[in-house]
């Protein structure tokens, strides 16, 4: 294994604090004990594996002390980081993956919700990287629909899910032309008209509704609502801000969709007899995962980091095949100069 070359060059403070507090995270020999090394063969390193969207969304822990400064309780608020990358993406980057699962999804599936070829989506052709190495997005889809159904969203509401992210790549091939008024704008052509169909479908809504709400803006004053002409350039980017919104309430929904009870049931059911697994008697949502590393070293793991001041913990993705045991030393030095991997 390549030695990785650090350096402190471009890097925001807080990284280089945490390379001079913390060298050993992240030096050859760390990196060494850990490649090749069988799963729970070793104790967890403290960059655990980022999932292929580490850099997309994040999430605020606030932790609750009582008066004696012992935990009283905690709420995780998750954030869409990248709410622009819905409708504006370049080389070497895809959009966000669902929208190529989805294209890729089964032949009934494509059908139903009238996709296909993601070049042929604005929101997607704006970059050549279609494909990412080592994903299957059909697989992928699939994947993610049994996903679904472990936490407990069911077939109907899984097909409404999917249906709003097909509307929003029907949004984008919706394209404008100056109207008969001044400063208004209208469907530029039959394949606007089409595509603002199919997403009034999908959305279920009614279309010429849709299609106002995208060339007007509507302004609430005191003494009533005034409408706003817009012109092609405003309508389009009235039809992106509507995209992104639409994905991020999509995306806020999925977080609390499968309520505490309901993913515990479905956790029971599923790994009841998996020996890492183990259910408290007389709880309906409570659980136990037997740690891998042991009791001990779970132990000695929190007593290291009850003596710090963690403020971030941040993801390092290791390799972009997502395999164990792969260190791509230029993607994990980017990644730590970037200034993403705080402490």
């Amino acid at each position: 294994m390549e030695r990785l070359q650090r350096s402190n060059a471009g890097m925001p403070p807080s990284s280089q604090r945490m390379e001079e507090q913390l060298p050993h995270l992240y030096d050859v020999h760390m990196m060494e004990q850990y490649n090749g090394a069988s799963f729970g063969e070793l104790s967890p390193h403290l960059f655990a594996v980022a999932d292929t969207c580490y850099s997309r969304f994040g999430k605020f822990v606030e932790i609750q002390f009582d008066k004696y400064g012992k935990i009283s309780g905690a709420a995780v608020r998750t954030y869409l980081l990248e709410r622009s990358r819905v409708c504006q993406v370049s080389d070497p980057e895809r959009n966000y993956h669902c929208f190529y699962m989805l294209c890729s999804a089964p032949p009934e599936d494509v059908k139903r919700f009238k996709v296909g070829d993601p070049r042929t989506f604005h929101y997607l052709n704006q970059t050549n990287c279609y494909e990412v190495a080592n994903v299957d997005d059909a697989r992928e889809y699939l994947l993610t629909r049994h996903a679904m159904d472990v936490v407990g969203i069911n077939q109907d509401e899984q097909d409404a899910i999917f249906g709003v992210v097909a509307a929003i790549l029907h949004l984008g091939n919706i394209n404008f032309a100056k109207g008969k008024e001044i400063d208004s704008s209208r469907l530029k052509d039959e394949k606007s008209a089409y595509h603002l169909k199919t997403a009034a479908e999908l959305l279920m809504c009614n279309e010429k509704s849709l299609q106002e709400s995208l060339c007007e803006r509507v302004i609430v004053t005191p003494d009533g609502n005034i409408t706003k002409l817009l012109d092609p350039d405003a309508a389009a980017l009235s039809r992106d801000a509507f995209a992104k919104t639409i994905y991020s309430r999509l995306f806020d929904c999925m977080f609390p969709k499968s309520t505490h009870e309901t993913f515990a049931q479905k956790l029971y059911q599923t790994y009841k007899a998996h020996k890492r697994f183990s259910k408290p008697k007389l709880a309906r949502t409570a659980f136990t995962i037997n740690h891998y590393a042991g009791d001990q070293q779970l132990q000695s793991l929190m007593e290291t980091l009850s003596t710090t001041e963690p403020h971030y913990i941040r993801c390092v993705k290791p390799n972009t095949v997502l395999k164990p045991g792969i260190f791509e030393n230029f993607n994990v030095l980017n990644q730590l100069r970037c200034g993403v991997s705080k402490i």
